[in-house]
C-alpha cells in the first residue's frame, strides 16, 4: 500500500525538479521506511478504518489485494 495509488496515476516529473527534492531531504528513504512500519502496525483492520475514497473504476478492487 506504500508504493501505489488509489487510482491510474500518470507522473510527469522533471528532473531538476528530482534534484531539489533530493536536496530538501537527504534522507528520503527514511520516509519509505517510516510508512511501511506504520502500515505493519496498522495492519488491515487499521487500513480499513480510514476513510480513503474507493477507486471509481469496477473493474479495480483494492479490498481484494488484502
Amino acid at each position: 500500500y506504500t508504493n501505489r495509488s488509489p487510482y491510474p496515476t500518470l507522473h510527469l516529473i522533471r528532473e531538476d525538479s528530482i534534484a531539489k527534492a533530493a536536496e530538501a531531504f537527504p534522507n528520503a528513504s527514511a520516509i519509505f521506511d517510516r510508512n511501511i512500519a506504520l502500515l505493519e502496525k496498522m495492519g488491515h483492520e487499521g487500513w480499513d478504518k480510514l476513510d480513503i475514497p474507493r477507486c471509481p473504476f469496477p473493474h479495480h478492487k483494492p479490498s481484494e489485494n488484502k
